[in-house]
């Protein structure tokens, strides 16, 4: 069983605009023991706007999450074009789907999405 958890992505955890992506995450149980997300399972990050409008997608099946077995078993990935997004406070939530077809949410919090100041050499 999967407990929901809210997590913010701000800080050191925040997009920049129009620059390369990476978080990393570990995804465990109740028991606290990893997730072997390497089989059967799918993954969705959506970001979202106040208005419930998608502003960004982390999709296992389209792309921009590959998942594992181990520590860490989730890699969210964007190009610097697919940053190109405003910047703002946004809200998210990742959903998971297992190889029963039963779907939770796992994580729901905050995305900050910074403004890159320096342009790019």
């Amino acid at each position: 069983m999967i407990q929901a958890a809210e997590f913010n992505f701000v800080g050191s955890r925040s997009m920049v605009t129009e620059t390369d992506y990476r978080q990393e995450l570990c995804l465990r149980d109740s028991a606290d023991d990893v997730l072997d997300l390497s089989s059967g399972w799918k993954v969705r990050l959506d970001i979202r706007d106040d208005d419930s409008n998608l502003i960004l997608r982390f999709d296992s099946v389209s792309g921009g999450v590959t998942l594992g077995s181990t520590d860490p078993n989730i890699l969210l990935t964007a190009t610097d074009a697919e940053t190109d997004i405003a910047a703002g406070k946004y809200d998210y939530d990742l959903r998971i789907e297992n190889d029963d077809n039963s779907q939770e949410i796992y994580l729901r919090g905050a995305f900050h999405v910074v403004k890159s100041i320096t342009e790019v050499l």
